[in-house]
């Protein structure tokens, strides 16, 4: 299933940007467990030595977070031929564009960070201690969908006060490293799209997936 992504900005300027750092988050063991593919229940139930890890994993990771979002808002000029085309030059393409993102005025483009130092603790863990290094990547990716979910709980709230309501794309996660980027240090990060519009036919705050 496609979906539209950061990159899909082609050959365009974002315009000013925003770098916001007021974040609080708190991941939890269940968001742990889950973010491992377990059932946090069941995983409770059987008294399972990976609460403890989990658990080990929260007292350790909250630390290390250093939350961060770059953000910035660009007018969209029109759409057309399953394009949504930008003021600024540029624009967004998907196979979705056209059913999710054809009313839209404005488009916020968000990259979520929550820093280097727990992928760096999760590369220190990686002999020594493979289930803690799994439990910290594990925490690390509740960490960042939960700085992503809080972004566009922000935008949403922004879009609310001028009468707008707003739909999102996929979010996704990524890791850069030395290998891919070597002037870039390895951090966790979570691309964000957010779209508003004045459309009746689209429901306020949706969280359906592009």
């Amino acid at each position: 299933m496609g979906a539209t992504s950061i990159s899909s900005l082609r050959r365009g300027r974002v315009g000013a940007i925003s770098v916001l750092r007021d974040w609080d988050l708190c991941p939890d063991v269940d968001m742990v467990l889950r973010a491992q593919g377990a059932d946090s229940v069941g995983v409770r139930q059987r008294q399972s030595a990976a609460v403890g890890i989990a658990e080990q994993a929260v007292t350790g990771g909250m630390p290390l977070l250093q939350p961060v979002v770059v953000s910035a808002t660009v007018p969209v000029r029109e759409f057309r031929h399953e394009q949504v085309r930008l003021k600024q030059g540029g624009c967004l393409v998907g196979p979705r564009i056209a059913e999710h993102l054809h009313a839209a005025q404005s488009v916020v483009v968000a990259v979520c960070s929550i820093g280097p130092a727990l992928d760096e603790a999760v590369s220190e863990c990686f002999a020594q201690d493979p289930a803690m290094r799994v439990a910290l990547d594990a925490f690390g990716s509740a960490a960042v969908n939960l700085l992503a979910s809080a972004m566009c709980q922000r935008v949403d709230e922004r879009a609310a006060t001028q009468g707008l309501r707003t739909t999102r794309s996929k979010v996704r996660r990524w890791t850069t490293s030395h290998r891919t980027r070597p002037s870039w240090p390895s951090i966790s990060c979570s691309s964000v799209l957010r779209c508003t519009t004045c459309a009746p036919t689209l429901r306020d705050c949706r969280r359906d997936w592009l």
